[in-house]
């Protein structure tokens, strides 16, 4: 009872709310991944609830229970005339903004760049990869010599089927400049083979896609430019589709 009663005055959002929840074995960590990758059209249903606190919930619970107006459309998927759009990194939901701005500049400059292809591998690998840490009984981040040497095969069947992914190898592969081998160092088998980090990067882009449609008369986006990879690809990139920098 004392964690519902902490959790509750919490002002942290409600992904981090949810995971600790996990921790403490009140929720299955089974359901936590299904509302977490439950989508419908291509978007993250519940991505803005994860961002929003859980002091919104305590309001909005407030409100329900004595209703002072009429409300006929919700909140999301609403327009806005004017959308500030401030791109930042988090742990917590894992959002990777810089890493997806950097994936969609390079591939959409070579005309690479498809949503429903990247959301293909992410599904095939994430899948994969689960399978793999069943087999390990253990997650990817909490490998050591000794898996990587009994189960080099299992590894490396799944390093040969995405090699030539243009994803995998921008995402998993820190663009193309990691290699897996017999003697790759665990710190960079735990990057190759993370399937959260694409998942961050999905949910940066859907997230984005999400927040920037919703204006209908002004998009101001900010960015940090020390987190571009390449400025002026990025700007050319941004131009073409209708951005003024």
């Amino acid at each position: 009872m004392d964690v519902f009663v902490r959790l509750l005055k919490s002002k942290e959002p409600l992904g981090i709310v949810i995971q600790e929840l996990v921790t403490k074995k009140v929720i299955g960590n089974d359901f936590y991944k299904f509302i977490f990758l439950y989508d419908k059209n291509g978007d993250f249903l519940y991505t803005d609830l994860f961002c929003s606190s859980i002091e919104l919930f305590k309001l909005i619970d407030v409100y329900n229970r004595n209703p002072m107006v009429s409300t006929q459309h919700g909140v999301k998927g609403e327009g806005h005339k004017k959308i500030l759009f401030v791109a930042e990194n988090s742990n917590n939901p894992g959002i990777k903004i810089y890493e997806f701005l950097n994936l969609f500049a390079c591939f959409y400059t070579q005309n690479k760049f498809n949503f429903d292809s990247f959301q293909q591998f992410y599904y095939d690998f994430n899948r994969d990869i689960l399978s793999l840490e069943e087999k390990l009984e253990k997650k990817i981040s909490k490998i050591k010599a000794g898996d990587r040497k009994q189960y080099f095969d299992d590894f490396q069947n799944i390093y040969n089927k995405y090699l030539d992914n243009e994803y995998f190898k921008f995402i998993c592969l820190n663009q193309n400049t990691l290699q897996f081998q017999e003697k790759t160092c665990l710190a960079d088998m735990k990057i190759i083979f993370n399937n959260n980090t694409v998942r961050s990067v999905l949910t940066a882009y859907k997230l984005f896609y999400v927040g920037c449609s919703r204006a209908e008369e002004e998009l101001i986006v900010l960015i940090d430019a020390n987190q571009i990879d390449n400025m002026e690809e990025f700007k050319n990139c941004f131009k073409q589709i209708g951005f003024q920098i």
